[in-house]
């Protein structure tokens, strides 16, 4: 592949070649998600993600041993939610120290300040 014009073509062809391995293996969700994320990166329009889910669709629905598969996964995802899941307590991130800043002429400089003067820097030196 050349470049990103062609990721949907690309998804498209995998799903071909790999889309009945993808859902023997239980990871309809996983390759939803990694469409979600292309799409989020603006590597894969709407309409590309439309279709491609669309056909991946089509392959759960064309598949009854697939189905059977998800149901059942599905039925254990919320049994263990129900026994399990929705009685641990929430983990809580705690903040980051703050780090130490640069300081430039003994006043405080953001990194793009640091950035512009070396780069000036290295200009001047040419």
């Amino acid at each position: 592949y050349v470049g990103d014009c062609q990721i949907p073509l690309a998804c498209q062809m995998f799903l071909q070649l790999k889309g009945k391995e993808l859902l023997e293996k239980n990871l309809y969700r996983n390759f939803i998600l990694h469409m979600c994320s292309l799409h989020d990166f603006g590597l894969l329009s709407p309409v590309a993600l439309y279709k491609t889910i669309q056909m991946l669709n089509q392959m759960l629905a064309d598949s009854a041993e697939a189905k059977e598969k998800m149901r059942a996964s599905l039925k254990a995802q919320r049994e263990h939610w129900n026994a399990v899941g929705k009685f641990q307590q929430p983990v809580i991130i705690e903040p980051k120290p703050p780090t130490n800043t640069a300081k430039l002429n003994n006043v405080e400089a953001s990194p793009s300040v640091r950035r512009k003067t070396s780069n000036l820097q290295n200009a001047n030196r040419m």
